[in-house]
């Protein structure tokens, strides 16, 4: 009899990790060298990065008539690498950018506080942050990172909880002929890896 409640008790223990996310992995991106399957372009980048803006070494960038943001510098490189997915390297579509013109050289303002560049949440959408407009949100907040999976992180990222867990709120735009846009199914999310 104490042997079976020993098992239930177990089993129950094992059920109840399995269903508690891990803290968020907190990831600083340091590319080593160009993916050999990049393909190669060029262009030039006029300011540092929107969706890294804490990074020193990340830039937008103009490829032709298209726009890129992040771009990475590599240590000992002279091309920037754009396009990377640390969260899924296999959906991740590598550019190796050979620069037209020098980088800018312009500082950081200090203000400027790291955030992620790429988020994967606990129930596997990978999200990048807005670059240019942003949809409303709820209470007056806006969308900050778009969701592979067509739903939208809203304001800042929850600060960690005690067990070193991320949240973020997300939900859905749904647009309307009839009125402004309206968030639906907004709940919080655990973030699983953060890209700084």
């Amino acid at each position: 009899m104490a042997s079976n409640r020993r098992l239930v008790l177990l089993a129950a223990a094992v059920a109840l990790a399995g269903c508690s996310p891990a803290r968020t992995r907190i990831v600083t991106f340091l590319p080593a060298a160009v993916p050999p399957r990049a393909q190669r372009v060029s262009g030039s980048c006029w300011t540092h990065s929107i969706a890294a803006p804490a990074r020193p070494d990340a830039w937008r960038c103009t490829l032709g008539n298209r726009i890129e943001d992040p771009c990475f510098e590599i240590a000992g490189e002279s091309d920037l690498l754009c396009g990377a997915n640390p969260a899924d390297p296999a959906q991740a579509h590598p550019l190796a950018l050979a620069l037209t013109l020098p980088l800018p050289h312009e500082p950081i303002p200090a203000r400027i506080a790291p955030q992620p560049w790429l988020l994967e949440l606990a129930d596997g959408a990978v999200c990048r942050p807005f670059t240019g407009t942003r949809p409303p949100g709820p209470a007056g907040r806006i969308g900050t990172y778009a969701c592979s999976d067509g739903s939208t992180v809203f304001g800042p990222l929850e600060p960690p909880q005690s067990n070193g867990i991320w949240l973020a709120e997300v939900g859905r735009v749904a647009t309307s002929a009839a009125g402004p846009p309206q968030v639906r199914d907004l709940h919080q999310v655990p973030v699983k890896a953060a890209w700084r």
